[in-house]
């Protein structure tokens, strides 16, 4: 596995934590944009795991 693809795995980890303190506190707006960038990293995390 590349860096690249390591760094969007952790990315991607530690939004979905964020989003989960976010939402456990009523901050809707705040989980749902966490959300969007939790699927961006884990999208480019299958990109540059299959891609190189």
């Amino acid at each position: 596995m590349s860096l690249r693809h390591e760094q969007a795995v952790y990315i991607a980890d530690m939004t979905r934590e964020l989003r989960g303190m976010a939402a456990g506190v009523g901050l809707e707006l705040l989980s749902y944009l966490l959300a969007i960038a939790e699927e961006e990293a884990r999208e480019q995390s299958r990109r540059t795991h299959y891609h190189g």
